[in-house]
């Protein structure tokens, strides 16, 4: 609106050291949107990233930070992997069995599950925000402003018609080709995985898999790479932006 960057609290999906104010700030935020409990001690579920490769930040000290805030206004607080909660909320068909990924801000999660119980959790620091400030440095943009013309109507299905666009094609393709190729070492590497006769569904939900023509762009990156296990098919969440709130929730009521 200022035609200048915003200071965030969060960065890469985690709090954002470089922030003195972040936590501060995130904690008013959060006040102000969650209403007290109707009960003392009603369950809320919140979402965390797993903890990306290699990452010098972690969850856990966000995730503490979340819980005590939640607890503070008289919740019981229970965290649950974002990529879980997408299974949750989106493969019950399935017995909530398959991959659910969601791509959000400041991170990408990918969480691979048999009947509920996650088997391979993975994160990667790099995401919308990733895309936006990408984009932004290379056609001499505010990020923030990037990342409006890219929620207004970004189609990536078809031609670019401007060096907006083709910028925006070009760290989308490179956004996904990370997250297929992560997701696939992730699974090859591990030693145990549960066995099952059936091919697995792909979830994809978050802010950064909505523009039209991401489900085409991820399906076709992982066919035209040796994926470790079958895939049965990608789809898109049923609402991409409140997925991750949705399995929460029912993870809360599990809880109950």
């Amino acid at each position: 609106m200022f035609n200048a960057e915003a200071r965030r609290p969060m960065a890469d999906g985690l709090l954002n050291p470089k922030e003195k104010q972040a936590w501060p700030v995130l904690e008013a935020i959060v006040q102000s949107l969650v209403p007290k409990p109707r009960s003392s001690g009603e369950v809320l579920a919140f979402s965390v990233p797993a903890a990306p490769p290699g990452a010098r930040r972690s969850s856990p000290t966000t995730r503490r930070a979340c819980a005590s805030t939640f607890t503070s206004l008289g919740y019981k607080a229970m965290a649950i992997n974002e990529g879980l909660a997408v299974i949750f909320s989106e493969l019950e068909d399935h017995n909530f069995t398959g991959i659910g990924v969601s791509c959000g801000g400041g991170m990408c999660n990918a969480t691979l599950a048999f009947l509920s119980i996650p088997t391979i959790m993975v994160s990667l620091p790099k995401a919308g925000d990733f895309i936006d400030h990408s984009v932004g440095e290379a056609v001499g943009e505010h990020a923030t402003r990037v990342k409006v013309i890219k929620e207004e109507g970004f189609d990536l299905s078809r031609d670019p018609k401007d060096k907006m666009e083709k910028a925006l094609r070009i760290y989308y393709e490179d956004l996904v080709e990370t997250l297929v190729d992560t997701l696939r070492r992730a699974i090859s590497r591990a030693e145990k995985l549960p066995r099952t006769e059936r091919a697995l569904p792909i979830v994809l939900a978050g802010g950064t898999a909505r523009p039209k023509g991401f489900r085409e762009l991820f399906e076709r990156t992982l066919r035209g790479r040796s994926f470790p296990v079958e895939v049965a098919e990608v789809r898109m969440a049923t609402d991409p932006l409140t997925a991750t709130a949705r399995g929460a929730h029912i993870a809360a009521m599990f809880e109950k």
